[in-house]
Parts: structure tokens; sequence; C-alpha cells
């Protein structure tokens, strides 16, 4: 009997689906990477202004030994794009002049609404 030279079609169909999944890896990895380099320029952008706000924060409890308690909210613009943000702040302890505070920016791109968010604790 002659040995039959080239390729099964088992060896074949599994040879596609193994490419396939590769393919498709590599697909999903690119448009994770393309939405991520969109995405990422207002993150440091809000994230700058998260830390002004902290700082502005420290500073008057510096100068005024006093941060006022409860919920502010705002909107800002930056490069034409309409971002909202909030800032919570407690008193964690009125011996120790120890606050927290809490502030979230978030802004819509396409169909989602992304939030940027950080908590910061204060002290006199």
């Amino acid at each position: 009997m002659k040995k039959k030279e080239g390729f099964s079609l088992i060896e074949l169909s599994i040879a596609v689906a193994i490419l396939s999944f590769g393919i498709l890896l590599i697909y999903e990895s690119f448009f994770t990477i393309v939405d991520a380099a969109t995405v990422m320029p207002s993150f440091v952008k809000t994230q700058f202004h998260i830390d002004e706000m902290i700082w502005q924060a420290e500073d008057a409890l510096r100068r005024e030994n006093y941060l006022p308690i409860g919920l502010e909210t705002g909107y800002l613009n930056i490069d034409n794009k309409d971002y909202g943000w909030s800032k919570e702040t407690y008193v964690l302890s009125t011996v120790r002049g120890l606050y927290k505070i809490k502030i979230i920016f978030s802004w819509k791109t396409g169909d989602r609404i992304l939030n940027n968010s950080c908590i910061a604790y204060v002290r006199r």
C-alpha cells in the first residue's frame, strides 16, 4: 500500500481553528489598545484637576484651619469636552483635624460614561 502525501481533513481543520483563534486574540488586543489610547488623555487631564482640588483643600485647611464639609458639584470644560465633578468632604477626627476628601470626575465618551476618582486624607 502506498503512503498518502499531504494532510488529512482533520489536521487542516485543527490548524484553521488554531489560526482563527490566534487572529481573534490579535484583533481584540488591537482594539483594546486603540480604545485605551483614546481614553487615556482624558484620564490624565482629570487626574491633574483632581490633584489640584486636593492641593486647594490642603491649602485652605492650613490657612483658614477650616474645611467645608459636605458635597460640592460642578462642571468643567477642558478642550471642548464637558466633565462633571463631585467633591465630598467628611470629618474623620475633630481632635486630630483629619478629613477625608473623595473626588470623582465623570465624562461621556461615545456611548460610555467614564469615571476617574480619588480619595485623599488631609490633616491640619
